[in-house]
């Protein structure tokens, strides 16, 4: 009996770390949990305070829980994943995440989805999503707000760009409704 439970137990760890090797890290963002620090590992425990943090230890695979709350942050994002394995940012609940932005102009095969993405005070414009030279973008189902001549979601010279603002695709050839 004894021998079966180590050999099940060993198993299950392989099979953990297998999946952790292929799946990458998840790390999570929750500035509003008690003792949420930038010093902490960025698990659910202990969880980072800036969603910048996390965007700093993420590499290809990897996946960004960041939790409800206020982030007045534009996030820097200089790592790059693979088309395999994509750095996940993700906002949840969907759309209780606000950040000021994306800078993905350093990162390639990146995925933002579920944030709400607004200008910091009223009447500033909201540079939603800035890529440069950036690749296998894609941004989904995140919500844009800012004033009507404000908004700029900067797609200049990228490659490959699935970009979604309020599930309406508004470049990789696909058509608006």
């Amino acid at each position: 009996m004894r021998g079966r439970m180590a050999a099940w137990w060993f198993a299950a760890c392989a099979v953990t770390l297998l999946c952790r090797a292929a799946c990458g890290a998840v790390y999570v963002v929750d500035r509003n949990a008690p003792g949420a620090s930038d010093d902490n590992p960025g698990t659910e425990e202990k969880p980072f305070a800036t969603v910048q943090k996390a965007a700093e230890v993420a590499k290809a695979g990897d996946t960004v829980y960041v939790m409800e709350g206020e982030y007045d942050e534009v996030v820097v994002v200089k790592a790059s994943g693979t088309k395999d394995s994509p750095i996940t940012f993700v906002g949840a609940p969907r759309w209780k995440a606000t950040v000021r932005g994306f800078d993905l102009r350093a990162a390639s095969c990146v995925t933002v989805a579920g944030f709400r993405i607004t200008s910091p005070r009223p009447g500033q414009k909201v540079t939603a999503i800035v890529l440069g030279s950036s690749s296998d973008i894609r941004v989904t189902g995140n919500l844009i707000e800012g004033p009507p001549d404000g908004l700029q979601p900067v797609l200049q010279d990228t490659v490959c760009v699935c970009v979604r603002c309020d599930e309406r695709a508004v470049a990789c050839g696909e058509q608006s409704d």
